[in-house]
């Protein structure tokens, strides 16, 4: 098997797309006070050197999965499953802003970042 290094990091964390929002226009909250507003951060910060880490998909993966689940909840537990109401008083749609932030932050050289199958790889070649 050939070996394989992995690619040299810059002095520079790399930073990955955040945050990845499925947000309602503020505009539109703006005039709800019964808005729900939910944020939840899943960044992920690797510090130092020569650091291995296994992280299970893309950060916008990991956001829409996320997404899937609070909207599932606010689902199951709607009005019509006699939980949460979805309307206001007033009888209009409750809006939902919903902010996931899934950040990947790499701080440090020689640190090695990826899924399962790329860590197996990385560590045979060791």
């Amino acid at each position: 098997m050939a070996n394989h290094v992995p690619p040299p990091y810059s002095g520079q964390p790399r930073r990955y797309p955040g945050p990845v929002s499925a947000v309602a226009p503020q505009a539109a909250l703006a005039n709800h006070n019964s808005a729900f507003r939910i944020c939840i951060d899943t960044s992920t910060t690797v510090r130092q050197d020569n650091n291995i880490v296994d992280i299970a998909g893309s950060a916008a993966e990991q956001a829409g999965a996320i997404a899937e689940a609070v909207t599932a909840a606010l689902h199951r537990n709607s009005s019509a499953e006699c939980g949460i109401p979805m309307i206001d008083g007033d009888g209009h749609p409750r809006p939902i802003d919903v902010e996931i932030i899934a950040c990947l932050t790499v701080d440090g050289s020689g640190n090695f970042v990826g899924d399962a199958k790329s860590l197996a790889g990385f560590g045979q070649q060791q």
